[in-house]
């Protein structure tokens, strides 16, 4: 879920590079590949979680929550796909090599989701990426190999809505409204 939040960090603690909501927390993830909970209480807190084997990784880094997971994911186009997952009972990373039934739905403007694509004829343990400059979706594998390409909209729609960034849409998902709570 892509939440337009800008706030700055400490210096030392980088910036956020993206939010995605967990369990009834908004976790933000820095440029440093740091991890917080961000509290918006009248005076807004982020507090720092110390996690172990925080991997090197880049400034495409995305949050993708799920219903019982929280990843991280590094991928850039046309390259093989880093994807992590947060064991909370250790509070480190874990690298992941299968997504099992699940696929992961990136965007270039950080909209993220986890879902099982194989109701409506897509592929699971992959990645679809939706470019925002050509409104055009990849599938890749894990391994980071092009298993589709396919258009999002014709060319001559393409060039009339070329300020419209395409996300992700789910409509079983597009009426519910979650609850944040604080602890």
């Amino acid at each position: 879920m892509p939440i337009g939040l800008s706030f700055h960090l400490q210096v030392n603690l980088g910036w956020s590079v993206d939010v995605a909501v967990f369990k009834g927390k908004i976790y933000v993830l820095t440029n440093l590949g740091g991890l917080g909970i961000l509290n918006l209480s009248s005076h807004p807190i982020l507090t720092l979680l110390k996690v172990e084997n925080t991997p090197n990784l880049s400034s495409d880094m995305q949050l993708v929550a799920s219903d019982d997971e929280l990843l991280m994911v590094d991928f850039h186009a046309f390259k093989q796909p880093k994807v992590y997952k947060l064991n909370f009972l250790r509070m480190e990373w874990l690298k992941v090599g299968n997504l099992g039934d699940q696929a992961l739905f990136l965007g270039d403007l950080k909209c993220s989701a986890i879902r099982n694509p194989t109701r409506w004829g897509g592929r699971s343990n992959c990645l679809y990426h939706i470019e925002f400059a050509t409104s055009t979706c990849y599938s890749y594998s894990l391994d980071g190999e092009i298993l589709e390409i396919f258009p999002i909209v014709d060319k001559d729609q393409a060039r009339s809505l070329w300020y419209v960034s395409p996300l992700w849409y789910f409509p079983h998902q597009c009426n519910t409204v979650d609850f944040l709570y604080e602890d």
